[in-house]
């Protein structure tokens, strides 16, 4: 006879439980309005546009369990911009977005070779790039060619910061403040180092560490992670 009164406490139990905390309950759905600020009372909600945050410790974190570079890296119906481009011999970034291509070549399907703020790429061969694309480029950046290239993929709001860097001997470094994530290289460097451990790939690397090539130079396109 008594364990016919098991749900009933149950539900009396978590019925407790519930009233013992703040809670709103509204019919319908809630509109959070989209906000830029870059401070806020701890526990406050917003939406960028792009995804649901909240503010904590000082910092608006993603409600979400994506880092900052998936978000931006996964296109986003209505949001990002898809983009077809043909015969082009120039082209730059516009202010305020990053652009990932899907695919890029030239028009008359000769040898892929370009430069992206003066140096060199082409190939793809040692492409680190995830999700799929072949090339990301940053705000800012101009991709130019002697032939014509044709490329599709889309805009997005930007939220990262991406770099061009020869990468040598001497090597980068990452700030205190943000791991780098290299998504492209292209040259003849040899294995990479880090903090002067060979890698046999390398795809980031953290607050502190060093990277640097064994022998002669590559050219890297990355962006900091913060």
């Amino acid at each position: 006879m008594k364990t016919r009164y098991i749900p009933l406490l149950l539900l009396l139990g978590s019925t407790t439980l519930l009233a013992q905390s703040p809670n709103t309950s509204i019919g319908g759905s809630i509109q959070i309005g989209m906000d830029s600020s870059e401070v806020a009372l701890p526990g406050t909600i917003r939406w960028t546009g792009t995804d649901f945050e909240g503010f904590i410790n000082g910092q608006w974190i993603s409600l979400f369990f994506r880092s900052k570079f998936e978000r931006e890296a996964t296109f986003k119906v209505g949001i990002d911009q898809p983009i077809v481009m043909e015969n082009v011999t120039e082209y730059t970034v516009p202010d305020g977005w990053n652009l990932y291509l899907a695919s890029i070549s030239p028009s008359d399907r000769s040898r892929l070779l370009f430069t992206v703020d003066g140096s060199f790429f082409g190939g793809f061969a040692n492409n680190l790039y995830p999700y799929g694309h072949t090339l990301a480029l940053g705000e800012g950046m101009t991709i130019t060619s002697e032939k014509p290239l044709d490329f599709y993929g889309y805009l997005t709001p930007k939220t990262l910061e991406y770099f061009v860097h020869q990468l040598s001997a001497s090597g980068i470094s990452a700030p205190d403040d943000a791991a780098i994530l290299v998504t492209t290289r292209y040259g003849n460097a040899g294995p990479l180092l880090i903090d002067r451990v060979r890698m046999r790939s390398v795809v980031r690397i953290y607050p502190g560490q060093r990277l640097n090539s064994v022998a002669g130079d590559a050219e890297i396109i990355g962006c900091y992670l913060r």
